[in-house]
């Protein structure tokens, strides 16, 4: 009888342990976050910038393959995020940096 009250309480320790992992994996958050980048790391990189993805004032920077954001940006991940100020639009600050924007240059896609 011991044994059995042992073996539930053991079920039920490893079912609770496989739960919180679950969560674990699951969390979007984290799983979803792009690392941060500031407006002026986007301009010194632009010339490797493949598309950048404007979502009202977030910005989401995605870089060419080729690109070593490693050691450019210190993070090794080819897509980032940025806030912009109120009224702020990435292309006019783009323009404004004189980057090439549309099919010659960086692809801007406003959502």
């Amino acid at each position: 009888m011991i044994l059995t009250r042992f073996s539930y309480l053991l079920i039920a320790a490893v079912v609770a342990v496989a739960a919180a992992a679950v969560c674990v994996v699951l969390d979007t958050d984290e799983a979803t976050t792009n690392p941060p980048i500031t407006l002026e790391q986007m301009l010194l990189n632009a010339g490797a910038i493949d598309s950048v993805r404007q979502s009202g004032r977030q910005i989401t920077v995605r870089f060419q393959d080729e690109f070593d954001a490693e050691s450019a940006l210190g993070v090794d991940s080819r897509t980032f995020e940025a806030t912009l100020d109120e009224g702020v639009n990435v292309t006019d600050v783009l323009r404004f940096a004189n980057v090439p924007v549309g099919d010659d240059g960086v692809r801007v896609i406003s959502e």
